[in-house]
């Protein structure tokens, strides 16, 4: 199995997570996590069930907002702000701050109408 790959989203509650401590390199080579803080005064886990689905807001290349389905493996706070760790439906994975996604308990209609084909 590829370590990023993409995810069957009949199965994404199993997808691997990191939960209730800091991530390390080690957590990332495993998948359960997509970055590990190095630097930061205070560093600590945010406390969600995951893992949860989200949908991520960007910008696309002409400028316009983009939204993608994932699926949220990590969440720690450095100083004063949260990052998030994901998964990408089609593989690979990303990190974005807390204010530029919307987590779900589950899939719903805005998570299934913002997949891309």
């Amino acid at each position: 199995m590829e370590l990023w790959g993409s995810i069957n989203v009949s199965d994404w509650k199993n997808t691997p997570y990191i939960i209730g401590r800091t991530a390390s390199e080690n957590d990332i080579e495993k998948g359960l996590a997509v970055f590990s803080i190095g630097q930061a005064s205070t560093i600590s886990p945010v406390d969600l069930d995951l893992p949860l689905c989200g949908v991520v807001y960007e910008e696309d290349d002409e400028g316009n907002e983009a939204k993608t389905p994932v699926i949220v493996i990590q969440a720690e706070k450095a100083d004063e702000t949260i990052y998030i760790g994901y998964r990408n439906l089609n593989g690979g994975n990303g990190v974005c701050l807390s204010g530029e996604i919307e987590l779900l308990e589950e899939p719903n209609e805005l998570f299934f109408s913002t997949q891309t084909q």
